[in-house]
């Protein structure tokens, strides 16, 4: 008997951040721009040159939401194996790598899993492993969790 699966994707960029509002606790706006330039005072060019253009983690994210299909093979040969239980209808699993500026994943492990599958944990590297990613101009820390729905 065969299972049907779709997959949904959620992204985690590793290393961003951002300002804190003043509904949280944070400063007025132009306090917030003065704390901003402080924070950014005095470092140098080669501390500049390592931040990773949201363009690339964009491009990033955008080719792993591409892929969340594929992944559905993974799911369903889990399923099939018996590694994941009939009666489980969700499922994710976050995969964490080491992107470099060739475009490899490297580093490639399971970080997280709502299910102990290692047919699913397996495929999914092999996958990530073997993918041309959009190149970041250095090594970059990245996460991605699919998430999967047995129809």
């Amino acid at each position: 008997m065969y299972a049907y699966a779709t997959v949904l994707g959620m992204a985690w960029t590793c290393g961003c951040g951002g300002a804190q509002s003043p509904s949280q606790g944070g400063t007025s706006a132009a306090s917030a721009q003065v704390a901003d330039e402080e924070q950014y005072e005095g470092i140098g060019e080669e501390e500049e040159a390592a931040l990773i253009p949201a363009q690339t983690l964009d491009e990033i994210e955008r080719f792993f939401d591409r892929k969340r299909r594929t992944m559905v093979h993974c799911f369903t040969d889990a399923l099939s194996a018996g590694e994941i239980g009939k009666r489980t209808r969700e499922a994710w699993i976050t995969v964490s790598m080491t992107i470099t500026p060739a475009g490899k994943a490297t580093s490639v492990s399971i970080a997280d899993a709502s299910v102990d599958s290692p047919v699913l944990a397996t495929c999914v590297k092999g996958y990530v492993g073997n993918w041309v990613l959009p190149a970041p101009p250095e090594p970059l820390d990245y996460s991605y969790r699919f998430g999967f729905s047995a129809l």
